[in-house]
């Protein structure tokens, strides 16, 4: 019958390596300091904000010759831009990834 319920732990630390005063090799519990947690969440912070921080607008059609309307389905937010590249109707594509031509 096993014990517990068969999750593994939560480890708060993590194994050192070293050499004793024998020179043999030692594996030590070492606890994570405070800092080391901070920029663990840092790093994961980062990560997310890089990653998924983008908004994607699908290109619903093409008004003019490079003049495309675009829509983001998630804000609802309607673009409409000019750009001398080439896009597809129906297909995502992120602002900040696309040359855009500005009209003054």
């Amino acid at each position: 019958m096993p014990i517990g319920d068969g999750r593994p732990k939560k480890r708060s630390s993590y194994l050192k390596q070293g050499r004793n005063s024998k020179g043999q090799f030692t594996k030590k519990r070492v606890k994570y300091s405070i800092w080391d947690r901070i920029k663990k969440w840092f790093n994961f912070l980062i990560i997310f904000l890089v990653l998924g921080g983008c908004s994607r607008y699908q290109v619903v059609s093409e008004v003019d010759l490079h003049m495309y309307h675009m829509h983001n389905p998630k804000s609802n937010k309607v673009e409409v831009i000019l750009t001398k590249e080439k896009l597809e109707v129906g297909k995502f594509y992120r602002l900040k990834s696309i040359k855009q031509v500005k009209v003054e």
